[in-house]
């Protein structure tokens, strides 16, 4: 058994190798292993890559030869990265040396195992370095490397091709697919492993191998311009672990993804990697489980390293936009990230039409090449192109051949405007990149179309099999170039669907042009159909007085499914429902969105039920279903609440504000109530509200929000006001109070407010519930305070990510940029309570990088603008109220993720059609707006968030609720056009790229 034992222990740590990536050879130089899958491919290349495995010649992989103990011992202090002396002459295993014309080169390799104790040889004193390792050898290393000895020798087999005492090892090898059986079901462990099987073999005991030790930081470096890698030893915790970058002390944002092994940490990062010294810093794991947390690189500024031309042939077509393509190369075999600028291009001497890069980075010449001295099949252009500066250049002479004719066809992605995998609903558009081609294999552009070189008609797209509601996009029965062209001149075909499908299926786009075709699939899900309603009752309260309650809905499809609030609202027509003393209908927006609306003719009877039918339209099954709402007492007005609360007190003459919300008994909001609110037993009564407004001392008042006479109550003391409210103004008491002091005086003022009712139309009102009161206090100017700057959050990194004047009127600077952050002091006094303060007072500020935080002041205010990604410290001197300065900082961190929206909310879900306009202003109620906020905490109103659509991308969408006709607005812009005079209502939805949405429901009066 020693022999088992030393070819395991030598091969023990063959599964790092994966950590190592290399620009070197792949599995594609040698010619013997061409014929292999792609996914075995992968294997070997991930071998060959690390330079753990070479081909026996520049060509040649050997396959299938076999491998002996000196070969493998190179490869095994190479996978785990021994040192090995290679000047050492000679070996402590008597049939070891250098003189050995076949195995000597192993000599270093060997002795280097040994010093690791990794082996001790084959038998005493000898290595056996022609030795080979048979299949069940291999099988028993890979079994013991992955811990499962114990399992292995419980194991028994019957294969008689594999030695006794290797049965449960091989048995385990099967059992975990690090190894098969031949063709002929056996195993064949007597066998020598060849070449083949011991890269297999080890790639998949590496998949589930988790080495001993500690974790630890073996490599990092620069693998693109914006990406860095960094390799550990083994797997890690990638729940815990945080993987940063720094250069020198600045912290370079980045986005780390990692390899399926978890032992390799992608950072693409958002600023390019240039010159410079960089450490890469692992933290979130358990200090216990490691060793090396850091490694550093050096990297360089991105350097062209060549040019080439990247057409089919050295011919182009006889045309007047005739395209040359070429890919510049850094030193990390990416496509340059500069861009045309850094070029030039010489078509026949002079400057061509075009010059720039598509998608893929490829350098496009779009030329003429129909000048004087060329005709069709006769002619040569001369193309050179250099890197301005350098000696990097490249040239090549073109011919130049017949008129362009559209010969291949190929079809790329396919995209969804739902940005899902699958067309669910009417009007969505799957898009279908296309490739085009000319005779020379050279792309053929839209320009070509447009002079009439190529006709769009020869574009030909066929959807199979037939469906109704699915059709390819195009003005007239053939396309035009309009049609096959993107805003951005890329080929597409663009397929619609043109109303709801009962079925999901995928089709196949077929599109024909010349001589080609290619096909595309495009899959299309069916709606959600509803199958089946249900009411949910438990949380409705019908008060006597409600004039609408919205009931839940339970809506299933027929395979049990529920339908979103969304999928509800799509299918109201095939459901039919009736109500006792009213009309029904589905709420098409907000959060009642999907809840069957009943809107009642006349007030209904307090003790009486209100009943509700409902049943599935043209349903083969019986779908009816019932419910039945009891009538509550009449709501009324039962408790104040405040929504806006002041602050406690307030110093050199600062304001404040203080809101309140009323509850009904049910908890609901409240604006306004009836009058003579009857119960069940006959009895009706008024409520209103009663606000005294109390001032003691000087300098201190509340005066309502909504301007409000005061009552003159007989007896009150000359500093009480009373304010009454009555059932008709309870908004205009929820719009709150202003609180103001005066500086210099010291005083307080405090606003009561209670719920009073009369019974039986008296006018005898008395409290009727809990009274609310908060207090506004002008304190000393001397108070003792301490002072804080209010949390900044982070700052999007504008001046780096954004053109100054990407949008009108937009500075980039520090106060006077949408995306720069006030300074705002905080004050507090010895108790804890907040001091509101008349202004910021920020005498001065500054930043510790101006490169990551730029900053500006005005003496009162203060303001701070990300430029780069980063973390710096900013430092404000603040005014205090005793006439001193004081210096605070905070640090601050700035990130260069593209901006995201965060939140997008409503003022309004319903509104009434005022005339043509903007969209946003049916979404604004009051001062409630259309509203988005981005994860940096920058918030976009109503016609800002069109201003600043480079960012956000906000889209709107209009459909027709009801009436007939068409409701036209912009998409960007949410500009209406035009309503049909016949539109009764209509539906504006507000979306942002990553989904989020808002609705609202606009009805003609």
């Amino acid at each position: 058994m020693k022999k088992t034992l030393s070819v395991v222990l030598t091969s023990a740590m063959a599964l790092s190798m994966f950590s190592s990536v290399a620009f070197g050879k792949t599995s594609a130089d040698f010619t013997d292993l061409k014929d292999l899958d792609a996914a075995t491919k992968a294997k070997f290349d991930a071998m060959i890559s690390a330079e753990i495995f070479d081909g026996v010649s520049d060509t040649t992989f050997g396959l299938k030869e076999e491998m002996n103990r000196a070969q493998f011992a190179k490869v095994a202090a190479l996978i785990m990265g021994l040192e090995v002396n290679k000047d050492l002459k000679t070996s402590s295993f008597t049939d070891v040396s250098v003189t050995d014309a076949a195995n000597g080169y192993a000599l270093p390799y060997i002795e280097a195992l040994k010093t690791a104790n990794v082996t001790d040889g084959y038998a005493e004193g000898q290595y056996n370095p022609a030795g080979k390792v048979t299949k069940e050898q291999l099988a028993t290393f890979l079994v013991r490397v992955l811990g499962k000895d114990a399992e292995a020798k419980a194991l028994t087999g019957t294969d008689k091709t594999v030695s006794g005492w290797a049965q449960g090892y091989v048995a385990e090898a099967l059992a975990l697919k690090v190894l098969s059986n031949n063709a002929d079901g056996t195993f064949g462990g007597i066998t020598n492993a060849t070449r083949d099987l011991l890269v297999t073999g080890a790639y998949e005991a590496k998949q589930q191998y988790v080495p001993a030790g500690k974790v630890s930081v073996t490599e990092a470096k620069a693998t693109g311009v914006y990406k860095a890698t960094v390799t550990f030893n083994k797997p890690v915790d990638t729940t815990k672990a945080v993987v940063s970058l720094t250069k020198g002390t600045l912290a370079v944002s980045a986005t780390t993804t990692w390899s399926e092994d978890k032992k390799v940490a992608t950072l693409a990062t958002d600023t390019k990697i240039g010159e410079g010294e960089y450490t890469a810093t692992v933290s979130g794991l358990d200090a216990a489980t490691v060793e090396k947390t850091t490694a550093t690189f050096t990297a360089k500024e991105e350097q062209v390293s060549k040019i080439d031309f990247v057409n089919a042939g050295d011919t182009v077509a006889y045309s007047t936009n005739a395209v040359i393509k070429l890919k510049a190369e850094n030193q990390y075999g990416e496509a340059v990230s500069m861009g045309t600028s850094s070029f030039t291009a010489l078509v026949s001497g002079q400057a061509p039409a075009s010059f720039k890069k598509d998608a893929a980075g490829n350098l496009v010449i779009t030329a003429d090449v129909t000048g004087t001295g060329i005709s069709q099949g006769n002619g040569i252009v001369p193309v050179t192109v250099y890197l301005n500066n350098s000696n990097v250049t490249v040239s090549k002479n073109f011919k130049v051949g017949t008129v362009p004719i559209l010969s291949k066809i190929e079809t790329g992605t396919v995209t969804y405007s739902n940005n899902g995998t699958k067309l669910v609903a009417a009007d969505e558009t799957a898009s279908i990149a296309v490739n085009l081609f000319d005779q020379y294999g050279n792309p053929i552009t839209k320009a070509q179309f447009v002079s009439g070189e190529i006709a769009a008609s020869n574009v030909n797209p066929v959807i199979t099999p037939y469906e109704q509601n699915l059709e390819v996009v195009k003005a007239t029965t053939t396309f035009a170039t309009g049609d096959l062209f993107d805003e951005n001149d890329n080929a597409r075909v663009l397929v619609k669907l043109k109303a709801k499908v009962d079925k999901t299926a995928d089709y196949t786009v077929n599109i024909y042009g010349g001589s080609s075709s290619a096909t595309a699939t495009v899959s299309v899900s069916a709606a959600n159909l509803p199958a089946k309603v249900e009411f949910d009752t438990t949380s409705v309260t019908l008060a006597a007085n409600d004039a609408s309650v919205y009931v839940p809905l339970n809506v299933t499809d027929a395979n049990g499914n529920k339908l979103s609030a969304q999928e509800i609202v799509d299918n109201k027509d095939r459901m039919n429902f009736s109500v006792t003393n009213g009309t029904w209908s589905i709420q098409p927006t907000g959060t009642n969105k999907g809840k069957l609306k009943l809107s009642f003719t006349t007030d209904n009877v307090v003790g009486t039920k209100v009943y509700v039918t409902g049943q599935i339209n043209q349903s083969q099954s019986n779908t009816f279903v019932q419910t039945s709402i009891p009538v509550q007492d009449a709501r009324i007005a039962e408790r104040i609440t405040v929504s806006t609360e002041p602050a406690a007190k307030a110093i050199l003459g600062a304001s404040d504000d203080v809101e309140f919300q009323l509850k009904d008994q049910y908890g609901k909001d409240i604006a306004d109530i009836d009058s003579n609110i009857a119960n069940a037993n006959g009895q009706t009564s008024n409520y209103r509200i009663k606000v005294e407004v109390t001032t003691e001392g000087t300098g201190t008042a509340a005066a309502p929000k909504t301007a409000h006479a005061p009552t003159v109550v007989t007896g009150a003391p000359a500093n009480v006001t009373t304010y009454y409210y009555d059932n008709t103004q309870f908004d205009d008491f929820s719009n709150g109070f202003d609180l103001t002091s005066t500086s210099g005086s010291e005083g307080k003022v405090t606003v009561k407010a209670v719920i009073e009712k009369a019974s039986n139309g008296t006018s005898n009102y008395s409290d009727y519930s809990s009274a609310v009161t908060r207090t506004f206090e002008a304190v000393k100017s001397d108070t003792a305070l301490t002072y804080s700057i209010d949390t900044v959050g982070t700052l999007f990194a504008a001046q780096d990510k954004l053109t100054a004047g990407f949008t009108s009127g937009e500075a980039l600077t520090a106060g006077n940029s949408q995306f720069d952050k006030k300074l705002t002091v905080i004050a507090k006094d010895a108790a804890g309570n907040k001091v509101i303060l008349p202004s910021n007072y920020v005498r001065g500020i500054s930043s510790s990088d101006p490169s990551v935080i730029a900053v500006n002041g005005d003496g009162t205010d203060a303001y701070v603008l990300g430029n780069k990604a980063g973390t710096a410290k900013v430092s404000a001197v603040v005014y205090t109220n005793k006439g001193e300065t004081i210096n605070l900082t905070q640090e601050v961190t700035v990130k260069a993720d593209t901006i995201a929206v965060d939140k997008l909310v409503a003022g309004a879900t319903s509104a009434t059609y005022a005339g043509l306009g903007y969209a946003y202003t049916y979404f604004t109620d009051g001062d409630d707006t259309l509203k988005v906020t981005d994860q940096y905490g920058i918030e976009y109103e109503n016609a800002n968030i069109a201003k600043y659509d480079a960012v956000l991308g906000l889209r709107y969408t209009v459909s027709v609720v009801s009436g007939t006709g068409n409701v036209e607005l912009d998409a960007k812009t949410g500009q209406i056009t035009a309503v049909g005079n016949d539109v009764q209502e209509f539906l504006i939805t507000a979306i942002a790229p990553n989904g989020k949405s808002v609705q609202v429901l606009v009805a003609r009066p």
